[in-house]
């Protein structure tokens, strides 16, 4: 087993790709553009972060404040206060004009886009000359939960790195390591679905650890062998509500829950997943027909994204 460097050392999981920019760092042959892929909370940011700090030579929590660290995030509508749905090209141009300048300290120069997943396509074609001809000696990490939400020819310039779930050893020993009890630590675990951002987030608010069990039942109530009663739950997914950008995003997000729990089922249906959860609520569809209701939800999440009425995409989707 390799030696964990000190940058590593605060990421819950993901040693493969840890280790992997590690020896790249170690041998002079980082890329210059990443793309690190994966779920929500599964730990794409805090790798990017930490990894960040390091090349900087930076303390963590002060990284944000690093002249050379650069960052690219959501835009802010004015007049209501409350994130746009995507990022325009204004705030790209100035990302790009902040990476234009020399750094600070004569070393690297260090940029992350957090959610590439929203650059609008007008965006993504601003950016490309950038991550064609980066200046200096400059790293640009996007992150984002699926390649194809980028452009074919963003991605061509990226190297990807791709982020899976965590095993529930590694949250669960990282919870009590960070104080949690170990009853509640274990309660956090099997609701996190192996996303470490996602339990950290429940051990520090119990309040949102209650909402967070809701959506987690209100998910598995989608896969009920029962037709009518899967029916009803799709139904529930559907945020209520005037706010549409929140409405949508709190969507994706219950689509996320359900994904989590299907990609369970799948474990279950080919004999790997044995946890205390599983043994509570046992498995409910065979490996193959997870395969398919994933194929779908990919289609359904594409389909949104397109502005496809919500409540035909999610009965197509259970179907």
């Amino acid at each position: 087993m390799s030696h964990i460097s000190d940058w590593q050392s605060s990421i819950i999981g993901h040693r493969a790709q840890t280790d992997f920019l590690s020896r790249a760092s170690e041998a002079k042959r980082l890329s210059s553009v990443y793309l690190f892929t994966g779920d929500r909370g599964v730990g794409k940011t805090a790798v990017a972060r930490a990894f960040a700090a390091h090349l900087l030579s930076a303390a963590p929590e002060k990284l944000n404040s690093h002249s050379d660290f650069v960052t690219l995030e959501m835009e802010v509508n004015d007049k209501t206060g409350k994130e746009k749905e995507s990022i325009g090209v204004d705030p790209v141009e100035i990302f790009r004009g902040r990476l234009e300048r020399s750094a600070f300290y004569g070393g690297k120069k260090i940029a992350l886009v957090e959610n590439a997943g929203s650059l609008s396509v007008a965006a993504q074609n601003a950016l490309l000359k950038t991550l064609e001809e980066p200046k200096g000696d400059t790293i640009i990490f996007l992150v984002a939960e699926r390649a194809e939400q980028l452009l074919p020819t963003v991605r061509s310039r990226a190297e990807e790195i791709r982020f899976g779930r965590v095993s529930d050893e590694a949250i669960y020993g990282a919870l009590v390591s960070r104080g949690a009890p170990r009853r509640e630590a274990g309660e956090i675990t099997e609701h996190s679905a192996g996303c470490p951002g996602i339990a950290l987030e429940l051990s520090k608010d119990k309040i949102a650890f209650q909402e967070y069990k809701n959506e987690m039942e209100l998910a598995r109530k989608c896969i009920d062998p029962s037709y009518p009663h899967r029916l009803t739950a799709a139904r529930n997914l559907l945020p209520v509500g005037d706010d549409h950008i929140k409405a949508r995003k709190l969507l994706f997000r219950r689509l996320e829950l359900l994904e989590g729990l299907i990609r369970g089922e799948m474990m279950k249906g080919v004999g790997i997943a044995d946890k205390a959860s599983d043994r509570e609520y046992p498995s409910r569809m065979s490996a193959v027909q997870a395969k398919t209701i994933l194929s779908k939800m990919k289609t359904a999440r594409a389909d949104i994204q397109n502005h496809i009425y919500p409540p035909l995409v999610l009965y197509q989707m259970i179907s």
